[in-house]
């Protein structure tokens, strides 16, 4: 989506995606502003409606009215009556939250058409209705659908036609493959190496590709803690790759160094950020996400759903992480999506 106008790319045929907007940032960032339809939600507007309201005017107005009453001793995510009032609706509901917060719990809200948690149990109505429907479901699906369009079109332009690809944190790599995917029918040929500290999610990949996307002669699995940057380096090599994701890690790091345990500090998300900048190759494509300070159901999101460790950041805070990295962000693209669950960032390392 760089160059939108440039007649020889041949963009991928996503109808649901489209710009409505952009502007410069006083950073040089371009900040883009995009539309993306949901394919599932947005056919049963009634269905997707009550959930939101029930969200809204129910959960929300909860939830704060128990950050409340607790004060300072409340503490984020922790267990509460109001969710544990979400995850009662359903016995579906209850077996999904056994599956937080791995990349399996991901699965039916990425891929709510299968009907089915990740372990294979079948959705009931409730739960069926909440996976295609929730905001969080509707903001995973627009960000893997950018990072697709993303993807293709930055392949078409620069004509590579085999594609060496490092998905960090990968998890269950849904978005990764169903960009691939999206590749491979345009006859790009794609390398994809996965790189996650979960061996339980790796497997669960290698099934994925292997029995939903028919990719598993395209990928290898490497489990390893990303964040151990000299590791990071040598394992995969300088200017080695040319793409690499982050779609769902940045958000779950600090800017700066922390500390996991006693004794134990890893690199914040600005070393981190810069490290997978040096193994990109010169003309590649380095594509990240991270969840919205606009969500408009972050407060859901983080205490009753219960993804406590989310980051979410705005523009500008994306943008001063790219730049204490010390890349220009003259070569950054920020996507503002839609739903306002996500932004997708997009930097372009110059050949």
């Amino acid at each position: 989506m760089k160059n939108k106008n440039n007649p020889n790319i041949k963009h991928l045929a996503i109808p649901s995606l489209r710009i409505v907007g952009e502007y410069r940032h006083p950073s040089g960032c371009r900040v883009v502003d995009i539309f993306v339809a949901d394919p599932y939600a947005d056919n049963e507007p009634i269905v997707r409606r009550k959930i939101t309201d029930t969200v809204e005017n129910e959960f929300i107005p909860q939830i704060q009215e128990h950050i409340r009453t607790r004060g300072k001793q409340f503490k984020r995510g922790e267990d509460n009556p109001v969710s544990q009032k979400l995850y009662s609706l359903s016995p579906v509901l209850r077996k999904w939250k056994s599956h937080m917060p791995t990349a399996m719990a991901l699965y039916p809200l990425q891929k709510p058409q299968n009907s089915k948690l990740a372990d294979g149990t079948a959705f009931d109505g409730v739960s069926r209705d909440y996976f295609t429907h929730a905001l969080d479901g509707v903001g995973l699906r627009s960000r893997a659908i950018t990072m697709s369009r993303l993807m293709h079109d930055h392949f078409f332009e620069h004509q590579v036609d085999n594609i060496n690809w490092l998905s960090l944190a990968s998890g269950a790599a849904i978005p990764v493959f169903e960009a691939a995917t999206a590749l491979d029918v345009h006859r790009k040929s794609i390398h994809l190496t996965l790189a996650d500290i979960s061996g339980k999610a790796l497997k669960f990949a290698v099934e994925l590709a292997k029995n939903e996307y028919d990719l598993s002669g395209n990928i290898e699995t490497k489990k390893m803690n990303i964040l151990r940057l000299n590791k990071l380096k040598k394992d995969f090599g300088q200017e080695n790759y040319d793409a690499i994701d982050i779609l769902g890690f940045l958000e779950y790091i600090p800017e700066k160094k922390w500390r996991y345990k006693p004794g134990l500090v890893f690199p914040g998300a600005i070393d981190f950020l810069k490290t997978a900048y040096a193994l990109l190759k010169p003309g590649g494509i380095l594509v990240f996400g991270n969840m919205s300070d606009q969500h408009p159901h972050l407060i859901f999101t983080i205490n009753v759903v219960q993804w406590p460790f989310i980051q979410p950041r705005s523009i500008d805070e994306l943008i001063g992480l790219v730049e204490k990295a010390g890349i220009n962000p003259n070569n950054l693209d920020l996507f503002r999506i839609s739903d306002n669950v996500y932004y997708v960032g997009a930097i372009y390392k110059n050949a």
